[in-house]
């Protein structure tokens, strides 16, 4: 209720507690929840971007297009994980597993233990 009522000060702890039905707090809360997850994946992609950019050990003649190679991979895996976050199935998840080292995969299950999310 505290995240909820600090991200809308119009909204009181009493009027969640007594005139909100169960259903609506929780899509609600839910909705929070993932956004804040979202956000927190933006801001690790686009520091992973800056990091690529300003590593000078990209810098090579023998492999120019490392950098943009990278830049591919980070875009992928953050578009990914966002459509993951918000349900999209993807076929090959049907077949195989998450890897566990995957550092996006890691954020959301981060976010979701953070947020008290569970799988729906």
């Amino acid at each position: 209720m505290e995240a909820i009522t600090a991200e809308h000060p119009n909204l009181t702890i009493e009027e969640l507690l007594y005139d909100w039905p169960a259903t609506k707090f929780e899509a609600f809360y839910t909705a929070l929840a993932k956004r804040k997850i979202a956000d927190e994946l933006s801001q690790s992609r686009s520091m992973e971007r800056a990091a690529v950019w300003g590593n000078m050990n990209y810098d090579s003649e023998e492999h120019p297009e490392i950098r943009q190679d990278l830049m591919e991979h980070i875009d992928s895996g953050y578009s990914k994980a966002i459509a993951k976050l918000y349900g999209e199935v993807f076929p090959e998840d049907e077949v195989d597993e998450i890897d566990p080292d995957d550092p996006w995969f890691q954020a959301i299950e981060r976010g979701k233990e953070r947020y008290s999310l569970t799988d729906e």
